[in-house]
């Protein structure tokens, strides 16, 4: 009780300080821009982005809000265009995110998911560590099915729950830990290395030269990522391997008790068929669901020959499924992330900004006069640190808002390309080191929680470093397949 109260008090103190420094810090940007004879616009615009920043630093209030009122004050000021700070929300990616956003409805919606990981259950020798692999790989062929990770990791809360339950062992710590670092890291550990793995990912690309936007599409992404998504995949499995052996060395999702392994597989499948079971035929939702999703991308893949952006397929599908209330309006309003829609929108407007005042050429020349030599690999060893520090103050979409455009300067004065160093800065965007800084892990705690289901978190935080790792060696290694191909 007193811990609690005195955690109350804490929060409070830094709401109080941040919301002061929310008011002074722009104060003092301004005044000091005006001094350096820069326009009265840069100072406005740059003690309101100032503001947006502390906001987003102490959490002052919904993550989405700062970028929004950026976005306003710039509009109602006339400080540029509103073509320019509205470009967010005119651009087709904020309607290809909204479509496939709404499809996903329709996925989560259905048995579908539950189905396949069930059937695949039933087709492996019945271990422990295959079972690790069914859902390890599982989540990581949803990964670019829905694009939202804080989706998938919802369901990974929902499917782990009742995996544990069904085997009887939501009260043993290794098969938890087990089973839940399994789903979230397939679910999770890949969420860049395709375009619609990740929101984030179509922000990224709806903020990359218009040459670069048309190259890194669908395919041109995958063939981009592809060392990262296997090198990441091999050193993610040798490293599971020997943490499972280090933390535990015996572990069963069955107890073995005296029963001979002929039992124990027979039991198993009884109870995987159970839950088969309980599912029924194969329900009006997971039709559609599959019809839609192989709609979807087959349009993607053949649109070197239709021309038709995936972006109006997708918008094509949703209308139907909304005309023919497959998707229902309460289901729009309820299931759709509006929030992070308006963010997405104004983190592109943010960065439209930025460029038309040419304020990351400006931080990017300075960068390179005063740090920089001439070598590609300590440019991207820069963005990696940088990104991680940044991090450790700001949410991700607030680290994307500030970094990417001057990131996106700095790889074209060292003639890199600038989808190089975007993928450099999401994949370090999704490391984590404190529950805080990630916000696609609540989901899945906040189901299992619910679920009565609870593990140390210092097993899971063991296989989240390994991951960290593991996404540094895909980094490395896809910086000289880049160099390789030209990238």
């Amino acid at each position: 009780m007193e811990s609690s109260i005195t955690k109350n008090n804490y929060e409070e103190y830094l709401s109080v300080i941040g919301w002061l420094l929310s008011i002074v810090v722009p104060t003092i940007v301004y005044f000091f821009i005006v001094s350096t004879g820069t326009t009265q616009e840069i100072a406005i615009f740059s003690a309101i982005l100032s503001a947006a920043i502390i906001m987003w630093i102490f959490k002052l209030v919904r993550e989405y809000l700062p970028g929004i009122l950026v976005v306003i004050t710039c509009a109602s000021l006339g400080l540029v265009p509103t073509n320019v700070v509205l470009a967010g929300f005119s651009s087709e990616t904020f309607i290809m995110v909204f479509s496939v956003l709404v499809i996903t409805v329709l996925i989560a919606r259905s048995n579908l998911i539950s189905r396949f990981m069930l059937n695949l259950l039933k087709k492996v020798p019945k271990e422990t560590i295959w079972y690790d692999a069914v859902f390890f790989m599982s989540f990581a062929f949803l990964t670019p099915l829905i694009p939202s990770v804080i989706s998938r990791t919802h369901l990974v809360g929902k499917f782990a729950a009742n995996v544990l339950d069904m085997f009887g062992v939501r009260k043993h710590e290794a098969c938890v830990v087990g089973t839940v670092t399994s789903c979230f890291f397939g679910a999770s550990l890949f969420s860049n290395t395709f375009l619609s793995a990740s929101l984030m990912n179509f922000i990224i690309l709806a903020l990359l030269p218009l040459q670069e936007q048309l190259q890194f599409q669908l395919m041109g992404w995958a063939k981009a990522s592809i060392v990262a998504l296997i090198v990441m995949l091999v050193a993610y499995s040798i490293g599971y391997l020997i943490l499972q052996r280090i933390l535990f060395k015996d572990r069963q999702l069955v107890s073995k008790g005296n029963q001979s392994k002929q039992s124990i597989t027979q039991e198993q499948n009884q109870l995987i068929d159970k839950q088969l079971k309980s599912l029924g035929p194969i329900s009006k939702d997971e039709w559609l669901s599959m019809a839609t999703l192989a709609a979807f991308f087959i349009g993607m893949i053949t649109f070197p020959y239709h021309k038709i952006s995936p972006a109006w397929i997708a918008f094509s599908l949703v209308y139907m499924l909304l005309a023919f209330n497959i998707i229902t309006r309460e289901e729009l309003l309820s299931k759709i992330d509006w929030p992070f829609l308006l963010f997405m929108a104004s983190i592109i407007g943010i960065s439209a900004v930025i460029n038309y005042f040419n304020i990351s050429e400006l931080i990017s020349s300075g960068l390179r006069g005063y740090i920089f030599d001439d070598s590609p690999g300590f440019l991207f060893t820069f963005f990696v640190l940088v990104t991680i520090l940044v991090r450790f103050f700001l949410p991700i979409g607030a680290t994307i808002t500030l970094l990417i455009p001057v990131f996106i300067t700095l790889s074209g004065l060292y003639g890199v390309t600038a989808w190089a160093a975007c993928f450099t800065c999401l994949m370090v965007t999704d490391m984590w080191f404190f529950k805080y800084q990630c916000i696609f892990y609540t989901p899945m705690t906040d189901v299992l929680d619910e679920a009565g289901i609870s593990y140390e978190e210092k097993n899971f935080q063991a296989f989240n470093i390994m991951a960290n790792i593991v996404r540094i060696i895909g980094i490395v290694a896809s910086f000289y397949y880049w160099r390789w191909i030209s990238l």
